[in-house]
């Protein structure tokens, strides 16, 4: 009786044909999840921000002063978001940085050190509760 060589088992063989596809899908999806969260620990530049976000200096505000913390000034924070690329709408900015600060200081978030006077700026700090 003669013999063809054939597959004995060729529902098995498909099977694992199948799941080999189906980890490597799982390893491509592994990395693009790995990618997709290192995207998005990674900071975003204030520049790629929308121009008129409405609020958003109020965010990025409230950033630098959590990290300068005591000693804040309103040309000091414009400095630093200058530096960070912030876009400006405000023809002045020192004032509209000011207006935030004094909010938040009517919000309990800042305490006011010092009043401000002609050139000399207001001076403030983180309150205690922050």
């Amino acid at each position: 009786m003669d013999h063809q060589q054939t597959n004995p088992r060729p529902a098995e063989s498909l099977v694992w044909l199948m799941l080999a596809r189906v980890r490597l899908l799982y390893e491509d999806l592994q990395f693009l999840q790995n990618e997709l969260l290192a995207d998005a620990a990674a900071p975003t530049p204030v520049a790629d921000a929308p121009l008129h976000h409405r609020g958003q200096i109020r965010v990025e505000v409230r950033r630098i002063i959590v990290r300068i913390r005591t000693d804040i000034t309103a040309p000091l924070v414009v400095e630093e978001l200058k530096r960070s690329g912030f876009p400006f709408t405000a023809q002045r900015p020192v004032c509209n940085v000011g207006n935030v600060l004094k909010r938040f200081v009517a919000e309990g978030f800042l305490v006011e050190l010092e009043s401000g006077s002609g050139r000399r700026p207001a001076r403030y700090e983180l309150a205690k509760a922050q």
